[in-house]
């Protein structure tokens, strides 16, 4: 049991590749460590990590791969995403870009083993104006209105609205949670 556990990790740790006729053991570049979020406001998000444990050579880059086939590089252990949507959450996958020198004196760069793929979400902005905004009186005798909008364009996780209106000389407010009247 020993011996076939380790022929696996063994496996699982080198690879054969041939160069110029000549065969080169190429260890498995692992993944950035302890990659933390720092969301800076709701279009900008700061992504840090430490540098990978098993590298077989040098870690020139890194990848951070994001959102819909989206990704941003980076020469340091951190990058800034920005222009990003409010509210939204993404997806993403840290990289690292590790070269080796073979044995012919080229170089060889390989995209390492990403992290585990995580998520983020942006924080809330403030949201466009409601769109198509009414008010109607039912008829001239009626102490009551309608009040109906359309949910702005960009509600940037606004789900709720609250209505002042004036009566003489006092301010009312009326909560709504709904997203139309």
């Amino acid at each position: 049991m020993y011996r076939c556990l380790w022929c696996l990790l063994y496996l699982y740790l080198h690879c054969q590749s041939k160069t110029d006729g000549r065969t080169t053991t190429t260890y498995s570049n692992g993944a950035p460590r302890n990659v933390r979020v720092a969301t800076r406001n709701a279009t900008n998000v700061l992504i840090e990590w430490d540098v990978p444990d098993h590298v077989n050579g040098t870690v020139s880059s890194y990848r951070v791969d994001y959102g819909n086939k989206e990704s941003r590089t980076s020469n340091s252990t951190s990058i800034l995403l920005t222009d990003l949507k409010p509210h939204t959450s993404y997806t993403y996958i840290v990289r690292a870009l590790v070269t080796t020198h073979l044995q012919n004196g080229s170089l060889h760069y390989t995209w390492g083993n990403g992290t585990l793929e995580k998520s983020f979400t942006t924080r809330q902005a403030k949201p466009s104006s409601p769109r198509s905004l009414s008010v109607i009186r039912r008829n001239l005798t009626s102490a009551s209105v309608t009040v109906d909008w359309q949910a702005p364009v960009s509600p940037n996780g606004c789900n709720s609205y609250v209505i002042n209106y004036r009566v003489g000389n006092y301010i009312f407010a009326t909560f709504t949670s709904d997203s139309n009247r």
